[in-house]
């Protein structure tokens, strides 16, 4: 039996799959040319644009979906899909998402829950910026930049209409269907 490519799907997005090749590929030029075209002739609607240097190829079309490209793989004998391994995650974006959660606890427990991460930096800008004013740095943008991010953070975070609940409602459901395994 023939040993097959082996892939992964690294990074998924709406109608866009890049596949990660494994580095034991000898003639990866060629290889990839195959790929294309037999991608090219299946999915009309489609392209594919392959990188040789990070053994990677990038799809993007409608109607394409997990499941198209797994059976593709098996109809081809080209490679075979597996599994993302959950040790594969973004490394980098995992320990600061770990240290801000921490500092955003260590907020929460030292004001009894009274003001959170997002709350602290929002009282710096604000602060910063009446700051800078009373120095008289008025042609200077750091002030207007601090009361700019206050302002996001005031209208994402602290907003209690009907109408910020109902998006920040409709975010997490979205952030929930589109989880699936994909990484940010």
């Amino acid at each position: 039996m023939k040993k097959l490519h082996q892939a992964v799907i690294s990074h998924r997005t709406g109608n866009r799959f890049r596949l990660k090749f494994d580095r034991g590929i000898p003639d990866i030029s060629a290889f990839f040319i195959t790929l294309k075209a037999e991608f090219e002739k299946r999915f009309k609607q489609i392209t594919v644009d392959t990188n040789t240097v990070t053994g990677s190829v990038l799809i993007q079309g409608t109607g394409l979906d997990e499941i198209q490209i797994k059976e593709f793989a098996l109809k081809t004998d080209l490679f075979e899909l597996n599994p993302r391994p959950e040790g594969q995650k973004n490394r980098v974006a995992a320990y600061f998402q770990n240290l801000v959660s921490r500092v955003d606890g260590s907020i929460r427990k030292v004001s009894g829950q009274q003001l959170d991460m997002s709350g602290s930096v929002f009282l710096i800008l604000v602060i910063h910026a009446v700051r800078e004013i009373a120095r008289g740095n008025l042609s200077t943008p750091s002030w207007f930049t601090a009361l700019w991010f206050a302002s996001t953070l005031f209208t994402r975070d602290f907003n209690t209409g009907n109408e910020a609940q109902e998006n920040q409602g409709s975010a997490e459901t979205a952030h929930v269907s589109d989880d699936g395994g994909a990484d940010a």
